[in-house]
């Protein structure tokens, strides 16, 4: 029984392959992890390895590593960014400097497609990479998420005070909060119908705003909801073993 973990800036997602199957499936709040709650895996009752896409801090990824070998008894592996994998060539100079949940949504939704993409992320920040048909890495951009978009104009403008709660909406809106909202969804829509004329190429979106972001779009787009944990399940992926698991 196989654990891959994606820990993201706000979720902390997981999931159990057995025999090539999800048997079980988990989520809470990377900030649970940052306050030193374990990753609750209450329902597992053993594994064979556990396979990490994290972009949190060394320490949440130490704290759980110790977890997983007290309980378990398994070395925690950590996705790693390399030159080429699975078919995909990083695009960047020094690949080290790609973030890894970018790297396993690429890989992943190359491994399914195998033609020209563009990979949507849409949480936290949203990033958008583009891919070549022969897998090459053409680069990718990288903006604030909805949430991000709202707290920036909440906090530094007087008087702008939008409410943060959830808005699907992108028609012209009536009052300041919508106008707010509205505004940080439409401006993520467009910049994703500009590149993808700039680029004609199959859309993918993962992320939690995703969803929000597919419907209101006038191109077609596939929503792929696990993208990052399924890169960890692509064979090639580069792993390292965290030292700290020992």
């Amino acid at each position: 029984m196989i654990l891959d973990i994606d820990i993201g800036n706000t979720n902390t997602k997981w999931r159990v392959i057995d025999k090539s199957r999800i048997s079980l499936r988990g989520s809470q709040t990377t900030e649970s992890l940052i306050n030193g709650q374990d990753l609750d895996l209450s329902l597992v009752a053993r594994l064979t390895r556990a396979r990490l896409c994290s972009v949190a801090d060394k320490s949440i990824i130490t704290a759980l590593s110790r977890q997983l070998s007290s309980r378990f008894n398994v070395v925690l592996e950590l996705a790693v960014v390399s030159d080429i994998a699975c078919g995909v060539t990083c695009g960047y100079k020094d690949p080290a400097t790609l973030g890894v949940d970018r790297w396993l949504a690429m890989i992943a939704a190359y491994s399914k497609y195998q033609e020209a993409l563009i990979v949507v992320d849409a949480g936290s920040a949203v990033t958008l990479d583009v891919l070549r048909a022969d897998g090459y890495h053409l680069g990718g951009y990288i903006l604030p998420g909805i949430a991000l978009m709202r707290e920036s104009l909440w906090s530094g403008t007087r008087q702008v005070k939008a409410g943060l709660g959830e808005s699907a909406l992108i028609d012209p809106a009536v009052d300041t909060e919508g106008a707010v909202n509205h505004g940080s969804l439409l401006s993520i829509i467009a910049t994703i119908e500009k590149i993808a004329k700039t680029y004609p190429s199959r859309l993918i979106l993962t992320g939690g705003s995703a969803e929000a972001i597919l419907r209101h779009l006038n191109i077609e787009g596939d929503f792929q909801p696990e993208l990052v944990l399924d890169g960890l399940l692509v064979d090639g992926v580069v792993t390292i073993q965290n030292p700290e698991s020992a």
